[in-house]
């Protein structure tokens, strides 16, 4: 998985899990008033459940074959050198910077982790196998995730009477038979995960105390009777100020009050606590399916198992917001991205080339409106790990085009580049590639005045490649870069065809920043 990829998932993951953490905040009180505090506490299966729905594999789009581009569209800068419109990806930094606040965060919760331990003291084993402890705060307390142990303040024979004792035991009980030591290792991995974001940090207390609801809950269930002796022996407890991820221990995390208050009020129904569950475990499950069902299409040709390169395009016309995608194909396979809106595609294939002796992708296609072509097909190269983009004029709007290209195996993609470099000295497949491109002069006084532009313009070509005529279509500013443009493409050479043929190429004039 390349950072690209990377970066593109964790960028949709954090807003799917945001997303996700918001709905349960905003629903877990009138859940818990009106189906009970299971039922609260099974919403925050939303969040892990719609996390698992970014992670499986995207929806297919049925990719159509296209022809390859006729002319190209590239970009002169101030030094007067062709620039093919890259510039760097900044994906493997942010990455990198990701991967080293993870293990500052994995750091700060193993200390949290290992103080608490520490602060128990030395730990003995009863002969009923629960655990004693040297110190008092913060038990009784479940630790370890796959055998968890019961662990008892030194004093838990003195403190509680047996009826006491027996309730505290069946509270971390029924936080073991609950699998909640798992469930608060998986929440401390998201907050490693998602170390940026505040609002899973400020969710993990709230989860914390819906388990801590849950648990009393189901205490009472079973001994209905006991309520006033279980919130006395929990007003005996001492809290412990040290934070424990990964365990059930009575700390901060446990505000008595409302958890005594809570236990004044009636429990719900059988019916009506299955009904919640029912619920909590609808809407999770939902949330996985919109996950997976608003993650941005991959292209894929009809019965082609061939996956040669991933690829990651944006597409903006008129200056809108763009609009990504994700393709998984084959090298000269023709794919086909549609927008939003359903008017406006962008058809094309991605290709391995060879300049001198670096690799490069280039890409050859035409945007298209309503299924038609709108406007001059263009090309793009672009360097592996690099982001290319070009700005173009057509009929179909002013449209701004980036992509990335990741090859599954760099060797054979430039092996594949030389076959097609060899196929092209004989095939007439690839059409009009340009083979020599003489830089336009970026006029003085536009540099020196600090003024860009373009120019858009319309060539015939002859049989043997040369330039037969050449005018100009569209200009901006007007005149400013025609006659520079113009020079340059009289002497361009083409790939010889055999035949006389036209098309568009556009050439922009940017000053380097």
């Amino acid at each position: 998985m390349s950072s690209i990829e990377i970066l593109a998932w964790l960028k949709y993951a954090t807003f799917i899990s945001s997303a996700a953490t918001a709905l349960i905040l905003l629903l877990r009180k009138p859940l818990r008033r009106w189906l009970g505090a299971q039922a609260a506490y099974a919403l925050w299966w939303l969040l892990p459940l719609a996390l698992a729905g970014s992670l499986l594999p995207a929806r297919k789009l049925i990719a159509a074959e296209t022809a390859p581009a006729l002319l190209a569209a590239f970009t002169i800068g101030s030094d007067s050198a062709l620039h093919l419109s890259q510039v760097s990806d900044d994906s493997a930094v942010f990455v990198g910077l990701w991967l080293g606040g993870m293990l500052l965060m994995l750091a700060w919760l193993v200390w949290q982790q290992w103080r608490f331990l520490c602060s128990l003291g030395r730990l003995r084993r009863r002969d009923d196998g629960l655990w004693l402890a040297e110190a008092q705060a913060g038990l009784p307390a479940l630790m370890g995730i796959f055998r968890p142990r019961i662990v008892l303040p030194l004093d838990f024979d003195v403190r509680y009477d047996a009826e006491e004792q027996r309730l505290m035991l069946l509270h971390e009980n029924a936080h073991r038979q609950s699998f909640d030591m798992p469930g608060n290792a998986l929440a401390a991995a998201l907050r490693v995960l998602f170390w940026f974001n505040p609002l899973l940090h400020f969710a993990a207390a709230r989860f914390r105390h819906d388990q801590e609801l849950a648990c009393d809950a189901r205490v009472l269930q079973q001994q209905p009777q006991a309520r006033r002796r279980y919130a006395g022996a929990m007003l005996k407890t001492h809290i412990a100020n040290v934070s424990l991820p990964v365990g059930c221990h009575w700390g901060s995390t446990h505000p008595l009050k409302e958890r005594v208050m809570q236990m004044q009020r009636k429990l719900p129904q059988k019916t009506l606590r299955a009904a919640g569950m029912a619920l909590a475990v609808s809407l999770a499950l939902a949330s996985g399916f919109a996950a997976w069902a608003m993650q941005p299409a991959t292209s894929q040709l009809a019965g082609s198992a061939q996956n040669d390169y991933s690829a990651e395009i944006q597409l903006a016309v008129d200056g809108g917001k763009a609009q990504r995608f994700t393709l998984n194909e084959g090298y000269g396979r023709g794919f086909e991205v549609k927008t939003d809106a359903g008017d406006l595609a962008f058809a094309g294939q991605i290709n391995p080339v060879l300049l001198g002796e670096k690799l490069a992708f280039r890409m050859d296609g035409n945007i298209q409106r309503q299924g038609q072509a709108g406007g001059a097909p263009v090309m793009l190269l672009v360097e592996p790990g690099k982001r290319g983009s070009l700005r173009t004029m057509g009929e179909a709007g002013a449209l701004t085009l980036s992509v990335s290209v990741t090859p599954r195996d760099m060797q054979a993609a430039r092996d594949k580049a030389q076959a097609l470099n060899g196929e092209a000295a004989q095939s007439r497949d690839l059409l009009h590639t340009v083979i020599r491109r003489p830089l336009p002069v970026y006029p003085s006084e536009a540099l020196r005045a600090g003024i860009e532009g373009r120019v858009r313009l319309l060539v015939d070509v002859n049989a043997d490649g040369t330039v037969k005529d050449v005018r100009v279509g569209r200009s901006e500013p007007a005149g400013v870069f025609d006659e520079a443009a113009l020079t340059a493409v009289r002497e361009m050479r083409f790939t010889p065809q055999g035949k006389e043929s036209s098309g568009y190429i556009e050439i922009a004039f940017v000053q380097d920043k």
